[in-house]
């Protein structure tokens, strides 16, 4: 028993440092994301923590803090996030993001237009918008919640007979 009680500090040490990124606390920023992603990325597993970060706060999901106040944007449903807006167009144009107003605001310059805005003491990386560059050239497709979303089982590997797993 005394020798189990030895083995298994050692495991979890071990398995700690097996690990690759640090779990990210409470209030802390997504680890900046690698452009490099294969295939088409995904609005709830790539775009939506930045977004979730840097912009719903006062684009997200709570009305009382949504902005602007005469013309609240919310970022979080496509409806709301392609509505046409006072200015003729929508805030993300699909298939387009240096005409989108979203990215050309995350990439000013002047302090007066830039998301987020310096009060908020949050500042995007580069890789954070060239992913959300990427995602509007890709269509700007949302998904649904994860929770609405039925599972489906993955496709078992092709593995020759004489390779498989053989139990007794």
């Amino acid at each position: 028993m005394n020798s189990f009680r030895q083995i298994v500090p050692t495991l979890a040490c071990l398995a700690l440092a097996a690990c690759e990124k640090p779990i990210p606390s409470a209030g802390q920023a997504p680890a900046a994301v690698p452009v490099s992603i294969e295939g088409k990325l995904s609005f709830n597993t790539h775009v939506q923590p930045i977004l979730s970060e840097y912009c719903y706060h006062c684009h997200g999901p709570d009305s009382g803090t949504r902005e602007p106040k005469s013309e609240p944007l919310r970022l979080d449903i496509e409806e709301y996030a392609l509505q046409v807006r006072d200015s003729g167009q929508p805030v993300i144009i699909q298939g387009d993001p240096a005409a989108s107003l979203l990215i050309q605001l995350m990439k000013s310059k002047d302090p007066d237009e830039i998301m987020p805005p310096p009060e908020s003491h949050k500042k995007m990386e580069p890789e954070h918008i060239a992913l959300l560059e990427r995602w509007i050239a890709e269509g700007a497709e949302y998904e649904d919640h994860w929770a609405f979303i039925p599972p489906t089982r993955p496709v078992a590997p092709e593995v020759a007979a004489a390779e498989a797993v053989r139990n007794p």
